[in-house]
């Protein structure tokens, strides 16, 4: 009996470390994602980062709409100076993770809470949703 208890806390424990890994994994093309989102808001590369994204996000913004609202937030904001990791949330879905994280951003002439919601499935991050304040 002890070695069958044994047995499953060694695989219970493997799994987690298994998942953990899944997490980071995920997390970290999402914290990529990110930079790049940065890089090429900067770039005024609006056109790619809504041909990069997810369909979800296609489905209810349209590009018209889409590049009208991070011109603004480019015209408004500026140039990203420095970003800081506030939050993250991870669900585990069978079309991919959820990432979902909140930065503190400083832009050239604002301060800024952002939140970002990836779907990261086959190791790439596809942006689900952009919020600013």
């Amino acid at each position: 009996m002890r070695f069958i208890r044994t047995r499953v806390f060694a695989i219970a424990v493997a799994v987690a470390l298994l998942a953990g890994c899944g997490m980071s994994a995920d997390t970290k093309t999402a914290e990529l994602a990110v930079t790049q989102f940065h890089q090429m808001l900067d770039a005024g590369q609006i056109d790619a980062i809504y041909a990069a994204s997810s369909d979800d996000l296609k489905k209810i913004t349209t590009h018209a709409q889409f590049v009208t609202f991070l011109d603004s937030v480019r015209a408004k904001a500026g140039a990203t100076k420095s970003t800081s990791e506030k939050s993250w949330h991870l669900d585990f879905k069978t079309t991919g993770n959820i990432v979902t994280l909140g930065y503190a951003t400083v832009f050239a002439t604002a301060h800024a809470k952002e939140t970002f919601v990836f779907r990261v499935q086959d190791s790439k991050a596809l942006l689900v949703g952009y919020h600013i304040e």
